[in-house]
C-alpha cells in the first residue's frame, strides 16, 4: 500500500475522491485516511514538509511518482477533476496508452492512466 504524506489530509481526501477512491478508515484527529480501491488502497498521511524540500515538482532522493489506472472513461474522469476546480493536463496518447497528470492539493503530480485490455488483460 503506498503512503501518501500530505499536509492537508482533508484536502487530498478531497482530490482523491474526485479521481474515485472513497475513504475507508479515517482517524479522528483527521492524521491519516486509507482510500481502498479494487485493487489496493492507498494511505494518506499529515506531514510538514521539510524545510529543505524544494518546489513540489522537483525530483530528488526518496521522490517517486504515484500513477493509478481507471476502469472509467479517461474524460470521464478528467471531467470531474475540471468540474471540481482541478486543472488536469490534456488526455495525451503515448505509446502505453492515454493518459493525464493533474497536482494534488500539495502540488504533487499524479498520472491518471485508462485501463487498457491490451496492456492490463
Amino acid at each position: 500500500m503506498p503512503i501518501r504524506y500530505s499536509a492537508d489530509v482533508a484536502a487530498a481526501i478531497a482530490f482523491y475522491r474526485v479521481l474515485g477512491l472513497d475513504p475507508g478508515a479515517t482517524a479522528a484527529s483527521g492524521v491519516w485516511a486509507d482510500l481502498p480501491a479494487t485493487s489496493g488502497s492507498l494511505a494518506l498521511h499529515r506531514a510538514e514538509p521539510p524545510a529543505d524540500r524544494g518546489p513540489a515538482g522537483e525530483h530528488g532522493p526518496g521522490w517517486c511518482e504515484l500513477a493509478l489506472v481507471t476502469d472509467e472513461p479517461l474524460g470521464a474522469v478528467h471531467a470531474r477533476l475540471v468540474a471540481a476546480g482541478y486543472a488536469p493536463d490534456a488526455v495525451v496518447d503515448e505509446a502505453f496508452g492515454r493518459s493525464f497528470r493533474v497536482a494534488d492539493p500539495d502540488g504533487v503530480v499524479v498520472q491518471v492512466n485508462e485501463h487498457d485490455e491490451n496492456l492490463h488483460g
